[in-house]
């Protein structure tokens, strides 16, 4: 599980070292004007294991990558546990 984390920690770095050049390239790529024009060729695009698309939420602790809360970075699973035990502050359980 640890090699998971360890590619889905370079997927973030790299997306963010060309995070700037995608926003400033997708403009271009989905104009009408640009799709035929020799300048597409001529532009460096960055690679597309550079896209945002490529990026998975995992689960911090266990590497899970299915039900992941983004404000936490843990899997469902991961959350319960911590919470039981008491050791994520301001979260409770609910009881009715």
């Amino acid at each position: 599980m640890r090699s998971k984390l360890e590619k889905d920690k370079i997927l973030r770095c790299q997306f963010q070292e060309f995070e700037t050049d995608w926003f400033l390239l997708k403009p271009l790529i989905r104009s009408a004007y640009f799709k035929g024009s020799f300048l597409r060729k001529a532009v460096q695009f960055p690679s597309l294991a550079t896209s945002c698309g490529r990026i998975r939420n995992r689960c911090t602790v266990t590497g899970r990558a299915g039900s992941v809360y983004r404000d936490f970075r843990m899997s469902r699973a991961t959350i319960r546990k911590f919470v039981s035990e008491g050791r994520l502050s301001g979260v409770t359980r609910s009881s009715w």
